[in-house]
């Protein structure tokens, strides 16, 4: 079975000068359709809330609880009773709000922070001691201990903004790959005539008949 052969650094300079205006303007409109999907971007606020959880107690004669995982702990935040308290409390579709918590764990530690991403900053300092307050809820459900809050949300001081040099990369990246499958696909159309040609010599030369084109 037959491939093809490896293009060779002179074939690929040649292909690029061939289609250098094609590449450049195709990649300078990707990456400023990137910035521009960037500016377009809602500014968008997180706020943050941490939650001490104390060890289960050891009960007499009942069985000891499951141990507790950052997952176990994650399924509280994002359970329908907490998400809500939080719809409600922050004046969002219950929807949406799941993908506007986060949960992390401190190292080594019995703290949980709890973020919460809003419109505004009043929203995501809300939304994230809602949050926190009604996980505290959930948990006690199953021990007599919910927790407490170390540390209140706070106002953040201002906006998490898109990283616009991210955007433009990928824009430009998407602008060069479209402008080398439309110069690929422009140049294979252009050199069909001609491999029909070839092919259709090949077989009269192979069956003695006159060619139809010499290439001169």
């Amino acid at each position: 079975m037959s491939t093809a052969p490896l293009p060779t650094i002179e074939a690929m300079t040649a292909f690029v000068r061939r289609n250098l205006a094609l590449l450049v303007v195709l990649t300078l409109l990707g990456g400023v359709l990137g910035w521009v999907v960037a500016a377009a971007r809602p500014d968008r606020y997180v706020a943050s809330a941490t939650v001490l959880l104390p060890i289960p107690p050891q009960r007499e004669n009942r069985p000891a609880p499951e141990p507790e995982t950052l997952d176990t702990l994650a399924r509280l935040a994002w359970s329908q009773p907490v998400v809500a308290a939080v719809a409600d409390a922050t004046e969002l579709d219950e929807p949406d709000v799941p993908d506007r918590i986060a949960v992390s764990a401190v190292p080594l530690s019995r703290l949980l922070v709890v973020r919460f991403t809003g419109d505004s900053a009043a929203q995501a300092r809300l939304g994230a001691q809602t949050t926190a307050r009604e996980l505290i809820r959930e948990r006690r459900e199953v021990f007599s201990d919910g927790g407490s809050i170390a540390q209140a949300a706070q106002r953040p001081d201002g906006p998490v903004r898109a990283n616009v040099e991210v955007f433009v990369v990928s824009g430009a990246l998407l602008g060069l790959l479209l402008a080398t499958g439309v110069a690929t696909a422009r140049e294979g159309l252009s050199r069909r005539p001609e491999r029909v040609l070839r092919r259709e010599n090949d077989r009269q030369a192979a069956a003695g008949d006159p060619l139809l084109w010499t290439g001169g």
